[in-house]
């Protein structure tokens, strides 16, 4: 199954790598979720704009507007998955997110990057 991401530029991953450095053993930095059907988008998102992280025991995320918009049309919320503990698998972050700790970012950050789709991993 495909899934539509917006990929981040290495300069997006790396700056909020430097602002956010990993909590937990493995690491991603690398893409936003668009959605997980592989449908066409209606349209792509002009701007990705980082407003607060959320972290807990076992997992550390960047959260994220695309286009005002903070929820995905399936209801999730937009996040960057930032680290996350072994014993969890990336995909899982979206339902942790609601019981997360939020903390503000400060200044928003507007993260660059091009819409892809790849395949889902198992």
């Amino acid at each position: 199954m495909k899934y539509a991401g917006f990929f981040l530029t290495k300069e997006s991953r790396r700056l909020i790598r430097v602002l956010y450095p990993p909590k937990h053993e493995e690491t991603r930095y690398d893409h936003v979720t668009l959605n997980l059907t592989g449908a066409p988008l209606l349209q792509l998102p002009q701007r990705v704009i980082a407003y607060a992280h959320a972290y807990d025991d076992k997992a550390h995320v960047l959260l994220v507007e695309v286009d005002g918009e903070r929820v995905r049309p399936d209801g999730a919320f937009y996040h960057v998955t930032m680290s996350y503990d072994r014993s969890l698998r990336s995909r899982h972050m979206t339902a942790r997110i609601p019981d997360m700790k939020q903390k503000s970012t400060g200044p928003r950050i507007e993260l660059l990057g091009v819409v892809r789709f790849k395949e889902l991993a198992k």
